[in-house]
């Protein structure tokens, strides 16, 4: 992906974090739209990711989007606990390998 890039919401560490932070009524026309597309493994596999997110406030993935490209990701808030975006370290996993996005997703 680059920057600008839409990402999608069921299936992408940014869009998972955006997923757990945000109220439900703004995730789901996405949620309805994505949910279809996913077997029910695939469904109880978000349902694990967003209850770990919301744990820890850190996502960390390797190759969900795109094989061999992993992703560390965090929630970003405002004043008053406000999910106001989500940053995103993406990069191959030959170089964002565990050790590397650990690192990252601890700096998140």
């Amino acid at each position: 992906s680059q920057i600008g890039s839409v990402l999608p919401l069921l299936s992408s560490s940014t869009g998972l974090v955006f997923d757990s932070f945000l109220a439900q009524g703004e995730t789901a026309l996405l949620r309805e739209q994505e949910t279809p597309r996913l077997s029910a493994d695939q469904l109880h596999e978000v349902e694990r990711h967003i209850k770990q997110i919301r744990a820890t406030g850190v996502h960390q993935i390797q190759g969900m989007l795109m094989p061999g490209i992993n992703a560390a990701s965090s929630p970003l808030f405002a004043m008053g606990n406000k999910l106001v975006g989500v940053i995103t370290v993406v990069g191959p996993g030959s170089v964002l390998n565990d050790k590397a996005q650990g690192q990252a997703a601890r700096r998140l």
